[in-house]
């Protein structure tokens, strides 16, 4: 616990330990007591080598923001209704949040703040690890203020909230709980856990643009399956949207994903492992309660017609020109999906298509085929087709063997024609 606030300092890269200083310095100056808070100071304690800079601030949060922000040149975002401001500078973020207390005047409703102690405003916070504060600038300097227990939760490795009511006030914690949960192998509290169990049908009440933002968060997560897991066993799964559900598949589904699908993909493919079964009459409905963006909508629809076509992928003899034509139009992350949860004879085919087939082109090129006769317009993009069928199928493997197919159909077309 020794000298925290040098541990941050030393935490911190080079452009973002100038940012804090600066800020600091402007709140001393100002006599506005600052402290570090949230998650920054959790990470803190359990000793992360890389720390995000949360600051609240007792007093005015965006005037201390904006009066530092040009001797950084640094940008400033400011949210008056929250009493909150982002300096963004070349190579550093700072948020300064006035320390608040909230009021929900309904379950699922963002709250309304109003300014109010430090104390007011660990009150207000989702569990008692994300619950204390760092003094760096005024009376409590270097001290933590930690009113509830959060430095023994941290050490039991429990998650624990607030109060009773924390879930109905903002269900969103229990997607957080799950995502945190995993994360640091931490376990519920046994009354926090009968309290969300208790409490997951409150997830009906959260906007599917908070849902989204929340599952964004976790698929972020080294291992996001480990928290969908806790999700589903927790029953949160189902309050969100009956298409969302664990089957048996997909717990190798997520590794096999992560080990071999581009990073670019996993995002929107996760989501259709969230939805393994789902249908394409679903797909709407689902996408509504989760405010999924075109994207997404659009990768789950693909996924079920996907799925349509497992048999066919299954069979014996499958030529993979079929394949490809088969999968041409369809999203890579939706394939990749799928490809996790086949069993071994599809997935085969489907990974060997997202890494071999798809990328196969004829060696002929337009002006190789003017040459030998075939005309510009809907005839050549035939032509084309067809000479990639054949090198996909084996039946050429170069380019005089594309040369020798191409005079073939040629001859073929002539004569039918006469």
């Amino acid at each position: 616990m020794a000298n925290l606030t040098q541990k941050l300092l030393g935490s911190l890269s080079p452009g973002l330990r100038r940012g804090l200083l600066a800020v600091l310095a402007e709140a001393r100056r100002r006599s506005v007591p600052v402290y570090l808070v949230g998650g920054s100071v959790r990470d803190l304690l359990l000793g992360k080598t890389t720390i995000d800079v949360d600051l609240a601030v007792e007093g005015d949060a965006i005037a201390l923001a904006q009066a530092v922000a040009p001797s950084l040149g640094a940008e400033i975002v400011v949210h008056p209704n929250f009493g909150t401001a982002t300096l963004k500078g070349k190579d550093f973020t700072v948020d300064l949040a006035t320390t608040r207390k909230e009021i929900y005047l309904r379950p699922g409703a963002l709250p309304q703040v109003q300014p109010a102690p430090l104390q007011a405003d660990l009150a207000r916070r989702d569990f008692t690890i994300n619950a204390m504060a760092l003094g760096l600038v005024g009376p409590h300097w270097g001290q933590i203020i930690d009113p509830f227990g959060g430095i023994e939760d941290l050490s039991r490795k429990a998650l624990r909230v607030l109060h009773e009511a924390s879930f109905q006030d903002d269900a969103t914690r229990i997607l957080r709980a799950a995502r945190y949960a995993a994360r640091f192998s931490f376990q519920l509290d046994p009354v926090t856990k009968s309290w969300l169990q208790r409490d997951a049908g409150y997830l009906a009440y959260i906007s599917g643009a908070r849902l989204r933002h929340e599952f964004i968060r976790i698929f972020q997560e080294e291992e996001p399956e480990e928290a969908i897991f806790l999700l589903s066993e927790w029953g949160a799964l189902h309050n969100i949207h009956p298409s969302l559900h664990v089957s048996p598949g997909t717990r190798q589904a997520w590794p096999f994903l992560q080990r071999h699908a581009p990073a670019s993909a996993l995002p929107l493919s996760y989501w259709c492992l969230l939805a393994p079964t789902i249908t394409p009459d679903e797909v709407p409905s689902l996408g509504q309660r989760l405010s999924l963006n075109r994207r997404e909508r659009e990768t789950l629809s693909s996924f079920a017609h996907i799925r349509d076509l497992t048999s066919f992928l299954a069979m014996k003899r499958v030529m993979p020109s079929k394949v490809a034509e088969a999968l041409d139009s369809q999203p890579e992350a939706a394939v990749w999906a799928m490809a996790a949860l086949s069993p071994p004879l599809v997935r085969r085919r489907l990974v060997r298509y997202l890494r071999e087939w798809r990328w196969v082109r004829p060696s002929l090129r337009p002006s190789d085929m003017l040459a030998l006769g075939i005309p510009r317009g809907p005839g050549m993009r035939e032509v084309m087709a067809l000479l990639r069928a054949a090198r996909l199928d084996g039946r050429v493997h170069n380019l005089e063997g594309e040369k020798d197919l191409l005079r073939r159909w040629l001859s073929r077309v002539t004569r039918h024609e006469q």
